[in-house]
This record gives C-alpha cells, structure tokens and sequence, in this order.
C-alpha cells in the first residue's frame, strides 16, 4: 500500500508544471508566427526536439497506460489516421465549392513546408506531430486532469492547441487543429495512452500533408 501510494505520488505533476507547460504553447505560437518568413520545419522543428524532450522529463512514455492490446491500439491508431485521411479529400472538395477562397488559403499554408529536402521534410514532420501529441495529448492533459478532472482537461487541452494555431496567421489551421485535436484527444482518452492518437496524428499528416496533398 505504502509503495503505491509513492508512486501514484511521484507520477502526481508538480504545481509548477501547468506554467511551463503554458510558456511552451506560447513559444510554439510565437514560433509558428516566424515560420511564415523561413519556413515551419527550420524553425518549429528544433523546438518541437526540446518539447518532447520536457515531456519525457515530466514523465510522458508511449505505451504507458494502454487499456487495450498492443494489437488493438496499433490497429485503431493506423486505421483512424487513413480514414481521416480519406475523409480529408472530398470535405475538402465539398467546402472548396462554398469557400471560393479555400484552396488558395490551402495552398498558402502547404508553401510553409517547402524548402526542405523530402528527407529532412519527413523527419521534421515526425518530430513535430511527436513534439504536438506529447504536449497536447499527455503533458498538458496530465497536468490539468489531475486538477479539473478528464472533461475539463481534455476540453481545455484541445482549445489551446487549436489557439496555438493561431500563430500561423490563418484561420483555417485552427479550425482543423479544433477537429483533429478532438479526435486525437478522444483516442487519447479511450485507449489511455499517447501511442494511438500519435499513429493515427502520423498517418493523417504523412498521407495530407507529404504525399497526397489536397491541392
């Protein structure tokens, strides 16, 4: 009883983290401001590096926690990124025909990926969508869920995510971080673990973002 006890104690986040966690979304709003100017992966990229590294400091591990099996966490990870994948195409298409302006506003936001090699491409975008679902997904989450409880976190983790976005300079890119990051968050919730909101954050981005763009 003693040694549990200890260790839900040690795993209970510290009072300051919610402060850090919060300095570091405003740095990565800031980040993606610049990014406009020199490009996400050469500015966001070295960043997103040390975000993940604080959240392995705070304790975040991939495959702790899981409800479910291995099996059936990697199979839902994998199986939701292809369908919002999918489905990314023809709402796309449907909202073009409403928004006259969306592909152009699409278009600008896929310039602010080049002028990366496609290796050095890929792997920044590996460690980006690693750096999001660490933070957003489990440090920040843990760190508030353990204060206002599941909902409240889960919603309040999401909102900020979708904020942060704002840095880019559009309004699209919050509005789609509002929707993934729901998703992502509640495969966060059901599985109990960071690894399938990661895999399913990677099929989509890779698929969308690297090799089938929407435009």
């Amino acid at each position: 009883m003693t040694s549990a006890t200890s260790e839900e104690k040690r795993l209970q986040p510290a009072a300051w983290h919610p402060l850090l966690l919060a300095v570091i979304c405003l740095i990565w709003g800031l980040l993606l401001a610049k990014a406009g100017k020199e490009g996400v992966f050469r500015v966001v990229g070295p960043f997103s590096i040390l975000v993940t590294i604080t959240a392995l400091w705070f304790g975040v591990r991939l495959g702790t926690g899981l409800r479910h099996s291995p099996v059936l966490s990697v199979a839902l990870g994998l199986g939701s990124g292809a369908a919002m994948a999918l489905l990314t195409f023809p709402l796309y298409r449907a909202a073009s025909f409403f928004f006259a302006a969306l592909p152009d506003q699409v278009s600008a936001l896929y310039l602010l990926t080049r002028g990366a090699s496609h290796l050095e491409t890929f792997l920044w975008t590996i460690s980006i969508l690693t750096a999001e679902e660490y933070l957003w997904r489990a440090a920040f989450f843990e760190s508030l869920r353990h204060r206002m409880g599941d909902l409240p976190a889960a919603a309040t983790s999401v909102i900020v995510y979708s904020l942060v976005q704002f840095g880019t300079g559009s309004a699209l890119v919050p509005l789609i971080a509002l929707v993934c990051g729901a998703v992502w968050m509640a495969l966060r919730w059901w599985s109990g673990s960071i690894m399938v909101p990661l895999l399913s954050h990677a099929v989509w981005t890779i698929v969308v973002l690297l090799y089938y763009p929407v435009t």
